[in-house]
């Protein structure tokens, strides 16, 4: 069984809820869907953190390179 965490009602619910629509989900567990958005923090951080990685290697690998300079 998945659970989800329901924006509407604030509380965990089993896969027989509210749409998925208003729903943070689906955890294998009631207790990981407990800490909805403290799960949802740390992806969020993690993405922030790899974009930041890919834009400085992008930027670094323009150094330079006259043919994409844009006047």
């Amino acid at each position: 069984m998945k659970w989800y965490y329901c924006l509407v009602h604030n509380r965990v619910e089993p896969e027989k809820g509210c749409a998925n629509s208003e729903r943070l989900g689906p955890y294998d567990s009631e207790e990981q869907a407990s800490h909805a958005f403290e799960i949802a923090r740390k992806r969020n951080e993690q993405w922030d953190e790899g974009e930041q990685e890919w834009t400085q290697g992008y930027t670094k690998g323009r150094e330079g390179d006259a043919a994409h300079d844009v006047d």
